[in-house]
């Protein structure tokens, strides 16, 4: 799942390995563009890193991985 709401970086409530995998985008602006901008950048990663069972926290300048 991608989502913009912060509220699924919680781990106590959405453990990442109950879940196919979760990726929050914390984004400054939050403009259709902008979002497509950071998914197409996110691409590559998921195509070598794992998704399922993770959480993905995909920020302005870096994308973070929590198991």
């Amino acid at each position: 799942m991608i989502t913009l709401d912060n509220d699924f970086e919680d781990i106590r409530t959405y453990p990442p390995q109950e879940y196919s995998g979760l990726i929050v985008l914390r984004l400054k602006e939050q403009s259709k563009r902008h979002i497509l901008k950071n998914i197409k950048r996110l691409l590559p990663v998921i195509a070598i890193e794992p998704v399922e069972q993770f959480l993905w926290l995909v920020e302005e300048e870096k994308i973070r991985i929590r198991g």
